[in-house]
């Protein structure tokens, strides 16, 4: 309401539009955000035309306008707080113009899902005979991540590095880009997405009857609050379905629901080997939108991923499906923060996939 007034006493307010923007967006209102967005881009404050414009472009991708989206999703790059300028070059990404005299540097920005979503240009990249390095954003489980990626990834590129621990020197390289701008560089739209990496050697015994439940994301992430479960949440959704047992995918042990009788609970430390393993024996998983989605989705398996009321802008809005991973269904909240729909609608399926195998 006060962002309104302020707006109604001057309609061209550009920080008051950037900020309605944000709250149409997280309201649902997509088309009334992004409106709000282009007004905030009229502004003669730089930075309020950087981030409407990048603001825009995640909305565009969630409404599935590729073509507008990824090409407004580039102006992340020209954000003050962005961090990884360190390693763009001032030279133009082209992939039309590589060619196998050239050495091309890929850089992670942000979190790992997003790594693993858009590891899938990697082979495109390398089709091009080009030198490939991948560099990594350092955490405390970077030796695990390097070694999983290295694994998974090594037929594509030459070395993983892992960013202000290893040496990287930008003008060693022809180009450099962010893997998260690929989609646009690849020119992707909805016919044309390309398949995930495979991250597992499929080769674990399938389970029967067990679901893999992953409740929590990274408490890093700002946005983690508003995807993932309550324990309480997680309480009633094992109670409803007595006869499933569930392995959970967290990579911690959660003392507070060691009395849930069918919910398995195994400390998988830093590995992603570990809980890749644990999802191939799952018969499907279910998880809020974290890297269980992901690895869980680019291996082909079943998938029920909760989203909340304002998804995150590689899902859509409205669509079960989704063009990233045929192999997930999307379950969202009908109402800001009420879980107990889309659980519902997840019991109510568990119930009818275990009536088939019985």
């Amino acid at each position: 309401i006060v962002l309104e007034h302020a707006i109604g006493l001057s309609f061209y307010n550009a920080l008051a539009n950037k900020n309605l923007a944000s709250v149409y967006a997280a309201l649902g209102l997509i088309d009334k955000a992004i409106e709000k967005c282009k007004l905030a881009q009229l502004s003669t404050d730089p930075s309020i035309i950087v981030d409407s414009v990048y603001q825009e472009g995640m909305l565009q991708i969630l409404n599935e306008n590729y073509a507008k989206g990824f090409r407004a999703h580039e102006m992340r790059l020209q954000a003050a707080n962005y961090t990884q300028k360190w390693l763009l070059k001032q030279s133009s990404f082209n992939v039309d113009n590589i060619t196998a005299h050239d050495k091309v540097l890929v850089f992670q920005e942000q979190g790992l899902g997003d790594l693993l979503q858009f590891a899938r240009y990697l082979p495109l990249l390398a089709a091009k005979k080009a030198s490939i390095d991948l560099a990594i954003v350092k955490s405390e489980h970077s030796d695990s991540y390097v070694t999983f990626l290295r694994e998974h990834l090594g037929t594509y590129v030459d070395k993983i590095l892992v960013q202000k621990e290893d040496k990287i020197n930008k003008e060693e390289y022809d180009y450099s880009v962010s893997v998260m701008s690929l989609p646009f560089y690849f020119k992707t739209r909805q016919s044309n997405v390309p398949p995930s990496i495979p991250w597992s050697s499929n080769s674990y015994n399938l389970v029967f009857d067990i679901v893999g439940l992953c409740w929590h994301g990274s408490k890093h992430n700002l946005n983690d609050s508003a995807r993932s479960l309550k324990i309480a949440d997680v309480e009633k959704f094992c109670s409803d379905n007595p006869n499933v047992v569930f392995q959970s995918l967290q990579l911690e042990y959660e003392p507070q629901l060691a009395h849930i009788p069918n919910l398995l609970q195994t400390n998988l430390g830093t590995t992603l080997e570990t809980v890749t393993a644990l999802i191939e024996k799952c018969e499907l998983v279910v998880t809020v939108d974290t890297m269980i989605a992901h690895l869980s989705g680019g291996n082909g398996k079943t998938t029920y991923v909760l989203h909340s009321y304002s998804p995150d802008w590689r899902w859509g809005l409205n669509s079960s499906r989704t063009k990233w991973y045929p192999s997930i269904t999307n379950f969202r909240q009908s109402e800001l923060g009420d879980w107990n729909t889309p659980l519902s609608d997840i019991s109510r399926q568990l119930k009818v996939l275990k009536n088939n195998v019985d």
